[in-house]
């Protein structure tokens, strides 16, 4: 038996390149992705995080700046690929802990490549770690 890789510290490592964002008058999605607490789920923003769903699963393009409510990009950089694989290892993490198997899914959607914009290569160390996890709690 091999110990569960711990999600929090994969996504954790992501951002040791990333310097923080610089303040934007309009939602900054990085800004946000980079405020989520994986040790504490239970206080997160989830109207941002659903609206952020519907940029992921529906519009199927992430950019850095929206509206301040979410509902029109701002401007067409897209997110750099680290907070993707941040907010898709989050996804996971506290749609586990949440029972919100939506949320589940939409990380799972992101690693199966969803997204047209940016277009993520999920490094194989973090998609083995997913599927190891999503196996064992489904056995």
């Amino acid at each position: 038996m091999h110990a569960e890789p711990d999600l929090a510290e994969l996504a954790r490592a992501l951002f040791r390149d990333f310097p923080a964002p610089a303040d934007a008058p309009d939602f900054d999605t990085e800004r946000f992705i980079r405020s989520l607490d994986f040790d504490d789920v239970a206080s997160c923003d989830r109207t941002t995080l659903e609206r952020l769903t519907r940029k992921i699963e529906v519009a199927r393009k992430l950019y850095q700046a929206y509206q301040p409510d979410l509902s029109k990009a701002s401007s067409e950089t897209p997110v750099r690929v680290g907070f993707v694989l941040y907010l898709m290892l989050y996804y996971i993490h506290a749609g586990r802990l949440l029972g919100d198997w939506k949320w589940v899914n939409t990380g799972v959607k992101m690693m199966e490549g969803i997204l047209l914009v940016p277009e993520v290569d999920v490094p194989a160390s973090i998609r083995d770690a997913i599927v190891g996890i999503l196996e064992a709690e489904a056995s």
